[in-house]
């Protein structure tokens, strides 16, 4: 059953990253950073994608969690292949073409490329992200996938062992925060330290869902308000990563059920087809950036230089809506379903 919140809030984020990697085109004469964190923060909310697809998978597997036979690994293996991989490949082969031409050949991309093929270049192998470096993220969600079956058995495991299991990951991101923050090591080197431990807080979330049920609609309410204003609050302020967890964690435990304001917001059917489009919007924001910046100077001769920025800004961003919508509908659904139903073919 689709938790119709959590889809808005998918797109939500997914759209505050593409801000948060696209307010560069903004001229210099307006600076979001300037004036608040809140964009840059946005970064952070890929963390959120972390624990959200943790609680998710863990909703969407909740039969057989604990204890997948060899049959249900397999599906579960193939369809999160099949959610993730053909989108990546078609943005992979976009940026690498536009690399290469731009950059003097493909030789000095084959090793990222092999990394980016097999979704290990988050792994700890690279020190700075190339071609289309957000699929970093889809690394880290692709390890998470590898150790599900794993962390669903220590869920299952009881009260005890789900919150030694907490108590770990959240001491894992705090170590992650103090080594970018204060020992000054590459993230990209320990981005794993970031995907783990967030999507087994989902994970363990989903098993602590039953805690809001019994809080009446009104409280509800008013404790998503807080949770909202919080994380506004921390995203205009704050720098730790270890700052946002809780707070993350409260908005998916506070929404899970699709009840309160905030859950009666989310459901705009805009919001839910934003949702729908979330991971394409994500994967497909970097090579539109890429290829329209390039194309830009060509085509704006018409835009006064006062507004340059802004016009591309806001050509670049609509332009990811729209493309992404047609990737989906016309290559991101068929290659999808094309994977699941070679399984089905298989087992008849």
């Amino acid at each position: 059953m689709e938790i119709r919140s959590h889809t808005s809030l998918r797109g939500i984020a997914a759209l505050l990253v593409v801000v948060h990697h696209y307010r560069f085109l903004l001229s210099a004469e307006f600076p979001p950073d300037y004036f608040t964190l809140f964009f840059d923060n946005a970064r952070y909310l890929v963390d959120f994608f972390f624990m959200l697809s943790g609680f998710i998978i863990a909703h969407v597997y909740s039969t057989n969690t604990g204890n997948m036979g060899r049959s249900e690994m397999g599906r579960f293996y193939l369809n999160r292949l099949a959610r993730l991989y053909p989108l990546h490949v078609l943005t992979l082969f976009w940026t690498l073409l536009l690399a290469s031409y731009f950059n003097g050949g493909v030789d000095k991309f084959l090793v990222p490329l092999l990394h980016n093929l097999f979704l290990v270049q988050a792994w700890g192998l690279e020190s700075q992200y190339v071609l289309n470096f957000p699929s970093w993220s889809i690394s880290g969600e692709f390890a998470a996938y590898l150790v599900f079956p794993l962390l669903a058995f220590i869920v299952h495991r009881g009260q005890l062992a789900a919150f030694a299991l907490a108590a770990v990951s959240l001491g894992v991101i705090i170590t992650y925060d103090v080594l970018v923050q204060t020992e000054a090591i590459t993230w990209e080197r320990i981005a794993l330290l970031r995907a783990l431990p967030g999507f087994a807080l989902g994970v363990i979330l989903y098993s602590l869902r039953h805690t809001v049920t019994s809080v009446e609609g009104s409280a509800i309410s008013i404790f998503q308000v807080v949770a909202v204003a919080c994380l506004v609050g921390l995203m205009h302020f704050a720098t730790h990563l270890s700052l946002f967890i809780p707070v993350f964690g409260a908005i998916i435990l506070l929404t899970w059920q699709d009840r309160g304001m905030l859950s009666a917001l989310l459901a705009h059917p805009w919001l839910q087809w934003l949702g729908v489009l979330s991971y394409t919007i994500y994967m497909m924001h970097i090579p539109v950036r890429t290829t329209w910046s390039y194309a830009w100077p060509k085509v704006s001769w018409w835009v006064p230089e006062s507004i340059d920025g802004i016009m591309l800004f806001t050509t670049c961003f609509a332009l990811t809506l729209i493309l992404s919508a047609f990737v989906y509908r016309l290559f991101e659904l068929p290659a999808r379903n094309a994977i699941r139903s070679f399984r089905r073919l298989k087992t008849t």
